[in-house]
C-alpha cells in the first residue's frame, strides 16, 4: 500500500459507535496519501443522517489543490 499515490479521504462520524473515529483514524494513519477528517454529531450512516455535511466535506476534498 506504499505506493498508492491517489489521495485517499478517510471520514468518520464524531458519534459512530461501531467504527468509531479512533478505528478511522488508525486506518488513515495506515495509508500514506490519506486525510482523515471527523464530521462532527454523525453518526455510523453519515451519509443518510448527514448528507449536506458529508457532501461539503467530499466537495472541499475532491476540489482540493494538491
Amino acid at each position: 500500500m506504499s505506493d498508492f499515490a491517489s489521495p485517499v479521504l478517510v471520514l468518520a462520524g464524531e458519534r459512530d459507535a461501531s467504527i468509531t473515529p479512533a478505528i478511522m483514524k488508525g486506518v488513515a494513519e495506515r495509508i500514506p496519501v490519506a486525510e482523515y477528517r471527523e464530521l462532527p454529531g454523525a453518526p455510523h450512516m453519515q451519509t443518510l443522517e448527514q448528507p449536506a455535511l458529508v457532501a461539503a466535506t467530499l466537495d472541499d476534498f475532491l476540489l482540493a489543490d494538491r
